[in-house]
């Protein structure tokens, strides 16, 4: 594992890119930790915890609509969904700030092989990459875009291609309309789990 990272590396991945720490270590063969020392030895700070935010916004928006739920995170600390919702549900977010250009962007990192184990079916090769099936980690997929009035764009997880490098949606939306507040899209899911009738 190679233990150094360009500053000019870092800075077009991190400030310019948008990627994560972990999405940098990743794409470089790197240990998250030795990118995040390097981020902050040439004064780079930590974005603000979008994540953290973009959770809470969902959260609180199943819990106004009635839903009930399990935060998976609270209970594991990690896990490959966020929510279960209605027992049958599972819900996985994505948080994006807005950006300089006026557009939320939602990155998907693939993966080399090495940083995917053996029989691990969540990931497909696509080229010389593994991108992640979200078919078969959760069933709705809630992008939420960071704003004065949040926006949460939701999809059958069944929807997103496999292959998805980058998704992103500008403030004036257009095309995305489709997908705005569609809490619907998880009243069908746990429907069907349920086995009544859509």
């Amino acid at each position: 594992m190679k233990t150094k990272i360009a500053a000019k590396d870092i800075y077009r991945e991190y400030v310019v890119n948008g990627l994560s720490d972990r999405d940098i270590a990743s794409k470089y063969g790197l240990d998250r930790s030795t990118v995040a020392k390097r981020r902050r030895s040439l004064g780079i700070k930590a974005r603000g915890n979008a994540y953290i935010d973009g959770h809470l916004s969902v959260k609180n928006s199943l819990g106004a609509r009635g839903y009930s739920f399990r935060d998976r995170r609270e209970k594991s600390g990690v896990s490959r969904v966020n929510f279960l919702v209605e027992r049958v549900c599972r819900v996985q977010v994505y948080t994006s700030e807005l950006k300089d250009d006026g557009s939320w962007v939602f990155q998907f990192s693939p993966r080399s092989e090495g940083d995917v184990r053996e029989g691990n079916d969540y990931f497909v090769k696509v080229g010389d990459h593994y991108y992640k099936d979200h078919s078969k980690t959760c069933d709705v997929v809630i992008f939420c875009g960071l704003d004065t009035t949040n926006k949460h764009f939701i999809v059958d997880s069944k929807k997103l291609p496999v292959e998805l490098k980058v998704l992103k949606i500008p403030v004036e939306i257009g095309k995305y309309r489709k997908l705005l507040e569609r809490w619907d899209v998880i009243d069908r899911v746990v429907t069907k789990r349920k086995g009544g009738t859509q």
